[in-house]
């Protein structure tokens, strides 16, 4: 495969965070695993680029700076085009997540972010 054939082919993972330490962190981890990372640190940007860019997954930081994480996962869960794709809510405050959200999500990973689960979960989620 030439190397743009395999870079177009490369898996994308779209990080939706607004800390910019956990999003260099969450990036490395991704290409780390091969994949493409489109970093995203406002929800409503990420409601758009998720319909643009087709992610393979999405990681979801709960607090973001422009609107709850919450209503962002809602409504990529609502809409036709990005329902499919899987979601891993990242947060340091898992005890307060609905159940409803945490069963509506691929996995749900707390801060801090321990770099092999996550290595794991992405090996798992995106083997095909």
């Amino acid at each position: 495969m030439s190397g743009a054939a395999a870079l177009t082919s490369r898996k994308t993972v779209m990080v939706v965070e607004d800390d910019r330490s956990t999003s260099d962190l969450l990036r490395e981890i991704v290409e780390d695993q091969g994949l493409r990372c489109v970093p995203a640190s406002e929800g409503l940007t990420a409601l758009a680029m998720a319909i643009e860019e087709h992610p393979s997954l999405i990681t979801l930081d709960l607090d973001l700076p422009d609107t709850d994480g919450h209503r962002v996962l809602h409504r990529l869960l609502a809409d036709e085009r990005t329902r499919d794709i899987p979601i891993v809510l990242v947060t340091g405050y898992r005890r307060y997540l609905p159940d409803t959200d945490c069963h509506r999500v691929a996995a749900v990973l707390e801060k801090p972010i321990d770099v092999d689960a996550l290595a794991d979960l992405l090996t798992t989620l995106l083997d095909s």
